[in-house]
Order: C-alpha cells, then structure tokens, then sequence
C-alpha cells in the first residue's frame, strides 16, 4: 500500500485543512467525507445554539415588557393615598392635669405603628370585607395605592377596645353597677369612618388621620357612675 496525503475544502470557507497520511486509496477517499460531516455537525450545533440563545433573549425581552406593560397598566387604574395618622388621648389621670401635660395630651403625636381597615363605601358595614390594611411607620406616615371608588378608613383597634370594654363589665357584677352602654348608640357609632377617600379621578397626598383615645371609665355611648381616678 502506498500513503498519500490530502487536502479537505471546508464549505462555505476559503480553508484548506492538511490532514494525516492515509494508508490506503480508500481510506484518502473516505476520510474526506467523514471530516466534512463532522464539520457540517458543527456548524449546525452553532447554529441551533445561536437560534436557541436568540430564543431565549425574546422571551425575557417580552416578559419585561410585559411586566412594564402591567406596571404601566397597574397605576393607571390605582390611586395612591399617603399622609400621616395622628393620635391625641384624653388625660385618664387622678389629679388635676398641668397646663403643659393638658397641651401634651391635646397636641398629641404621631399614631406609631397604628392599624387602620379599608372597606369600600362610605360607612363601617360588618358585611364589607376590608379591601387593604395600613399600618403606619416610626413616623405616623402611611402610603397605600387603591382601585377607583370611594372608601371607609376604619380605626379598628379603638372598635376592640370599646367592645372588649363591654365585655369587662358585662362579666364583672361590680363594673355593671357602675357603668351601662346604649348598644343601639355603640351600633351607630361603629358604623363612622375615621376619614372617607373618594379616588374617582385622583390621588390625594398630605392626608391626615387623627385618632381619638378615650379613657376606659369615659367609653362613648356609656354611663358611668362609679368612683374616678385618684
């Protein structure tokens, strides 16, 4: 057998690949062929890697615009409502208060923390579900985003108290006799808003919330005839 050495002509490129010795004349004529396959299987696995990455950036393209989109759509249709809560308290002490801690109580300071209920309407229905709850910063300061339409702000936390008030003379024979409530009052004033936000057509900034903090003996809609604070 004689060796010989051959040249392969990859397609589509002007290069010439000098490959090794062949032993036979059949083997020069097959070792071609199989080289020029194994290119073509490359340059197809490029290729489809090319197609697959080019898929790849569509589709996260498309889902950022998407997201952009939904976004976009999103406050279009919200309105947003920021502002602060502010709580002022009755002085519940014994002793005649100061004139400064009077001003303290009167002034008072920013709701911390404070838990208020959205429901939709103009008035505290049972029946409404809450349709979003703020809860106040460090500073009192609050921000909620909303769908068009008008809303009830319910200061729920004082409603608990009130009727865990109830319940405390109720189950206390002593307290009865000092203290009576008009339910049919305590009814009506559940059913108040602390404030009521029309977001028909806009947003409303520098909203201001004030909370009201009664003493136990002091409940609204209640009598009280026992002995006071000392």
């Amino acid at each position: 057998s004689t060796q010989s050495t051959w040249e392969s002509h990859i397609p589509g490129f002007d290069v010439f690949v000098r490959l090794p010795t062949c032993d036979s004349h059949s083997e020069c004529q097959i070792a071609p062929r199989r080289f020029r396959m194994k290119a073509i299987r490359s340059i197809l696995l490029l290729f489809f890697s090319l197609v697959f990455v080019a898929g790849l950036f569509s589709v996260f393209y498309t889902s950022g615009e998407v997201t952009r989109f939904a976004f976009r759509s999103f406050m279009q249709t919200h309105f947003e409502v920021s502002g602060v809560a502010w709580k002022t308290s009755q002085y519940c002490g014994g002793a005649h208060p100061t004139p400064a801690l009077e001003e303290v109580h009167s002034t008072g300071h920013p709701a911390v923390n404070a838990k208020l209920i959205v429901k939709k309407g103009v008035v505290n229905d049972d029946q409404q579900p809450a349709v979003d709850t703020i809860i106040t910063d460090e500073q009192g300061k609050f921000k909620i985003s909303l769908p068009p339409g008008v809303y009830c702000v319910v200061d729920q936390d004082s409603i608990d108290k009130e009727k865990e008030r109830i319940k405390q003379v109720s189950d206390n024979e002593l307290l009865r006799r000092w203290q009576s409530f008009d339910m049919n009052c305590l009814q009506q004033r559940w059913r108040q808003c602390v404030a009521i936000w029309n977001l028909e057509s806009n947003s409303l900034t520098g909203v201001r919330l004030n909370l009201y903090q009664r003493c136990d003996w002091n409940t609204p809609c209640s009598t009280y005839r026992g002995p006071l604070p000392r």
